[in-house]
């Protein structure tokens, strides 16, 4: 499996780097910045990424994982609107009073907690 480099990527890149550029910026004493840790702990996060989305066997296991979530959300949605009727798949999300969080949280996420 090959993978495309583009502007996506660059822009991904450059957008770490002014983070890293503007909290050099703002700190107290830009002579005492934590370089190492900052640059460590990035690289330790480019690291688990190459080993997630790199490793076809750590890939397969993350997609298996995928699948078993998208199971439990689709049982909870069914026995959520089973039990609570319209109100379980989020149709009355346009009959709330603004401001308050839709069915969705309340009859869809919690549940899979």
């Amino acid at each position: 499996m090959g993978y495309e480099w583009g502007w996506d990527n660059a822009r991904a890149l450059i957008g770490i780097a002014m983070i890293y550029g503007l909290a050099w910026a703002w700190s107290e004493k830009r002579s005492l910045f934590p370089w190492k840790v900052v640059l460590g702990a990035t690289a330790l996060q480019f690291a688990f990424a190459l080993i997630l989305f790199g490793v076809p066997f750590v890939r397969g296991i993350l997609f298996h994982a995928n699948d078993v979530v998208d199971g439990l959300q689709n049982a909870t949605r069914a026995g959520t609107s089973f039990v609570f009727g319209y109100v379980g798949d989020n149709q009355a999300a346009g009959q709330l009073m603004e401001g308050s969080p839709p069915p969705l949280f309340f009859f869809q996420i919690l549940p899979i907690v």
